[in-house]
């Protein structure tokens, strides 16, 4: 179309749908206020005629407004959007709308004082917004709120969105073009226009996990948008033939949420049931809001159920009609969601379908240019912060091809953001599945005398996490000739700090050497450092010594007798001797499912790579995915502490400069708080413990790759001591950088010669965590005989020595023994009951320590730990 033909049918379009609006207007008038005063907008209550016949007339009008635009006012027209987008940020987070009365008028003058903004920034920013629509002026000089600042005045969950969409929104968008200039074409998480705009390390969704203010602020804003009728819920109910499915079909609701979508299906539908999956966290909240809800029909609720899952894992519902995907798929680049698809694919029995409802966007100008740039705006958000992109047809044919599905039917609802794409196999029957069940958050009581399947070369132990506990209890499969498997999460087996000294004591070294073969066993003997017992005090503030001792403590073993000094990495390194064509690198669990017919698990891999086996263990650590389905209600807490771990290589200089008798055994420092701060903070007392590592010349002819003697410390206290929110997981070069500056600055006041150590240090070996740990009496799970923990997936704790290494090296040692007996559930209730035994020592060891290094409250009264 010519351009006097788009100018002539814009004017057409206004004439019609203007005398529409003008004849309801005149024949149906309205308050031009609501209730409380303010203004109300008078198509409120509009017939869906008229609604539509509206949307119309501002398409026209704002294709009539670009047509008339000459290209040398396109500036002008971007100067305005960017100053309004200003003037509103302005406004919101200056809570200036609070001050405007909702019935009536204010004076700048008074606005500005109750504000206590300048009155000269406020009249010129007000009116410039006004020049929007945004508040008016009736009468000069006074303020009033107009039908567009009525709505955020008079719904929260508006201001909210409005709040996100300035504070969050446009930072984010401005830095696409640094973030393509940075990372180019990239589908990774943490490479976004986000990254660069919110200056977070993390992924949108990790990031908002940690930002308790902007993660309110988001579900305010994903509540408005559920209200907003081209997001309702009520397209989906509409727009697939779900009266045609047979009596009694069932519908998997894949990353269904709370399942929100499945009610309002099932409320229509009565002869339809549904199970609503997600991740174990979204089960679990959801399900106690839905099982809460007494609103609910009890003949909706009786036809819906609630399933752990993650869809990068094989799909364990078999026998569904249709697996339905809102809202899903655009969240993720092709890569990923093939993975989703070919997992759901995989699964389809005959004559299933799969129905995704998503943005399906157009080609350019084939539909009204205002619903088109909603689209987009949605295609872009996508790309700014999580490298996906929304899809046009021939891109949802050509996902749907790699995923061996193809697509049936297309149908766009009117008034919808989104279409529903269905999509059938494009493959060849293949032979029934064996059903699978997902393994259940606490699992129902098996037989005492239920006994594994054997492990075998194409079904071997699956291992997850190679440290200290997974790698000790490989080398005891390894020496019983039994297969495993190890899976870690990190990228190689040095891509982060994991601590440098570590000493054994007894029970902890025999357990090593039950697990050890020979000679691995002889050479971790051989590569240990000098191991000398005792503790020297120093005052921080006048480098003088307080209190020393040699041995550890009392005679007869009665204190702290290490067998062993290790260096962790060297360590490390022997645990993997022999095994490591079976250890893998980057490998990240995300789920796994049971099959009750053969014993088999299957874990699956967050690459979209999955394996089976006849046993899992879980060693994944403080995040470990074994742990969060075995054992959902698991206390772990926040000890309120944070560590800084640092390395500082025994050169001449530091030897000259710090205390000779500190560097003898174990030294520890510890300074508190001045009188009156702990009259408002308490002791707060901040504590490093230093260790020298030492090698004799034996050990180093025998084994040439240890490292330079060096000095270990810890500096550990309350994280407010080190004025920074530390992340879960820090290890990137920068972060060291600022754990070592953090170390310095916090001993600022010490004496010079403990705070050379901190001056000398290995800036790259600094790294710096939070604290967590779970309570002395961890709760009973329900055994079974192929799935457990170990180690810190279990209970984590504080640093105290190295008190939780030793006790995953006894977990492993005790598993191995009863992976050798024969895998039955009442052995692995023994095991696990012993190993929570052992935990509770070793954990109230962790808390007394804790409480004198930087006065942790007992871990009862710890909050929550946020992962």
């Amino acid at each position: 179309m010519g351009f006097q033909d788009e100018f002539q049918a814009s004017l057409e379009a206004i004439n019609v749908h203007s005398a529409q609006l003008l004849q309801y207007l005149k024949t149906n008038r309205q308050p031009e206020a609501d209730g409380s005063g303010l203004p109300r907008d008078p198509f409120d209550a509009a017939p869906k005629s008229i609604k539509i016949s509206r949307k119309k007339f501002t398409e026209a009008s704002a294709s009539l407004v670009g047509l008339g635009t000459r290209p040398e006012e396109y500036l002008e027209h971007l100067q305005n959007g960017y100053q309004e987008l200003t003037c509103v940020r302005w406004l919101i987070n200056l809570d200036i709308l609070e001050y405007i009365p909702q019935n009536g008028v204010i004076s700048y003058n008074d606005l500005a004082a109750k504000a206590r903004v300048p009155w000269s920034q406020l009249r010129a920013i007000t009116r410039m917004a006004i020049c929007n629509g945004f508040l008016q002026e009736p009468r000069p000089n006074v303020v009033a709120h107009s039908r567009i600042s009525a709505l955020f005045a008079r719904d929260q969950s508006f201001l909210n969105w409005a709040r996100w969409m300035v504070n969050y929104s446009v930072p984010t968008a401005y830095k696409l073009p640094e973030a393509t200039k940075m990372w180019g074409e990239t589908s990774a998480k943490d490479q976004t226009a986000f990254n660069l705009g919110l200056d977070s390390k993390l992924p949108f969704f990790d990031h908002l996990r940690q930002t308790p203010a902007m993660t309110d602020l988001f579900a305010a804003y994903m509540r408005n948008v559920a209200h907003n009728e081209t997001w309702s819920l009520q397209h989906a109910v509409d727009g697939f033939d779900w009266a045609a499915l047979p009596a009694g079909s069932k519908v998997v609701d894949v990353g269904g949420s709370h399942g929100h979508l499945s009610i309002a299906i099932a409320s229509k539908f009565p002869h339809l049931h549904f199970i609503v999956q997600d991740l174990p966290e979204s089960v679990s909240t959801a399900r106690t809001a839905f099982e809460a809800d007494h609103r609910l029909d009890a003949s909706v609720k009786g036809r819906i159920s609630f399933m752990d899952h993650d869809f990068f894992g094989p799909q364990p519902v078999k026998d569904a009609d249709v697996y339905l995907l809102r809202m899903i798929i655009h969240d993720w680049p092709d890569k990923d969601a093939k993975n989703i698809l070919s997992n759901i694919q995989a699964s389809l029995k005959p004559g299933a379908k799969v129905v995704i409802m998503d943005t399906i966007l157009p080609q350019p100008r084939t539909i009204p240019a205002m619903q088109e740039q909603q689209l987009r705006i949605r295609d872009l958000t996508m790309m700014q912060v999580f490298n996906a992109k929304e899809r046009e047809l021939d891109d949802w044919k050509a996902l749907a091809s790699t995923a061996v599905l193809q697509i049936t039917n297309v149908h766009q609802p009117h008034e919808s953001v989104m279409g529903l794409i269905t999509l059938e196999s494009a493959a060849p029957p293949s032979p029934p599945h064996v059903p699978v069940q997902t393994v259940p958050a606490v699992p129902t009581a098996i037989p005492s005398n239920v006994i594994v399947h054997p492990t075998t070369a194409d079904k071997p132990v699956l291992i997850m996490g190679a440290g200290i506990g997974g790698l000790c209890l490989a080398q005891a499969l390894k020496k019983a000739s039994i297969p495993f498997r190890v899976f870690e999460r990190d990228q190689a087996v040095d891509s982060r700090p994991q601590g440098y000294r570590l000493k054994l004591e007894a029970d902890a070294a025999k357990a090593l050497e039950e697990s050890l073969d020979t000679d691995t066993y002889a050479a971790f003997v051989t590569s240990c450092a000098v191991t000398t017992i005792g503790e020297t005090d120093f005052n921080p503030f006048n480098g003088n010594i307080v209190h020393s001792r040699a041995g550890g403590g009392l005679s007869g073993k009665m204190g702290l007798y290490p067998s062993f000094t290790v260096d962790r990495r060297v360590f490390r390194n022997q645990l993997m001797s022999g095994i490591k064509d079976k250890i893998t690198f980057g490998k990240e669990m995300v789920s796994y499912i049971t099959d009750e017919a053969d014993g088999t698990i299957t874990v699956s891999f967050k690459d979209g790579s999955s394996i089976e086996g006849s046993f899992l263990v879980g060693a994944d650590g403080l995040h470990s995915v074994v742990r969060k389905n075995r054992q959902p209600n698991h206390p772990l807490v926040d000890t309120g502490a944070a560590c800084i771990y640092g390395k500082t290589v025994m050169t001449p200089e530091l030897l000259q400069r710090f205390p000779e008798k500190g560097l003898r055994w174990m030294t520890v420092a510890s300074d508190s708080a001045p009188m009156l701060q702990s009259c408002l903070i308490g002791e707060s007392p901040i504590t490093v413990l230093i260790e020298p590592i030492r090698f004799s010349a034996e050990t180093r002819n025998l084994h040439p790759e240890l490292p330079a003697d060096y000095v270990y410390w810890a500096l550990i206290g309350r994280k407010e001591r080190f004025d920074l929110q530390i992340d879960a997981d820090v290890s990137t070069a920068k972060v060291s950088g600022t754990a070592a500056d953090l170390s310095l600055a916090v001993t600022a006041e010490w004496h010079t010669s403990l705070r050379s150590l901190f001056e000398l240090q290995d800036r790259r070996q600094s790294s710096m965590m939070r604290v967590a740990s779970t309570v002395c009496d961890i709760p009973a799970w329900q055994p079974t005989p192929n799935i457990t923990a170990l180690g810190d997936a279990v209970h984590p704790m504080s640093p105290c020595g190295g008190v939780g290494a030793m006790t995953a090296l006894c977990d492993a040692a005790a598993l191995a023994k009863i992976i050798k007996a024969g895998l039955t559930t009442e052995l692995m209730g023994k095991f696990e009951a012993e190993m929570r035994k052992r935990a509770w020592k070793s954990i109230k060891r962790s808390e007394i320590g804790s409480k004198k290094m930087f006065g942790q409250k007992d871990l009862v009264d710890c909050p929550p730990f946020q992962l």
